[in-house]
């Protein structure tokens, strides 16, 4: 039985997955950070990533942690459209964070550039 799709919504191109918690997919992609209603299509949220912006978000910890100029761990259940959702934390490093990040049973991994044509895996807590 082909039940067709139930709906579409444009994300702009999502070049390193996407994620899913608690009813919400989200994308990634040059565009910045989507939150999208897997039930109905529509558009939660969208938060700004910066200028960079290659890494799957993952969902840990009743956070959401992506990575593009800097780290992001975001409230991924709050927020409003263009007001997006609020930041529970940020952090810089030298340049961009990607790939990962990934949560592995309290630590946080991710590769971010820490200096002049330096990167690093880092564990976080």
């Amino acid at each position: 039985m082909d039940r067709g799709r139930p709906w579409t919504v444009d994300t702009g191109w999502t070049r390193v997955g996407l994620g899913l918690d608690s009813g919400l997919l989200f994308a990634g992609s040059a565009n910045g950070l989507r939150a999208v209603d897997t039930d109905s299509g529509e558009r939660r949220w969208t938060h700004d990533l910066g200028d960079w912006s290659v890494t799957a978000p993952a969902v840990g910890r009743d956070t959401l942690f992506v990575g593009g100029d800097r780290l992001w761990a975001l409230d991924p259940t709050e927020g409003g459209g263009d007001a997006g959702p609020p930041v529970r934390f940020e952090r810089s490093f030298h340049g961009r964070v990607g790939p990962g990040p990934v949560l592995d049973d309290g630590t946080l991994y991710v590769v971010a550039e820490t200096g002049e044509e330096t990167t690093h895996l880092l564990a976080l807590s």
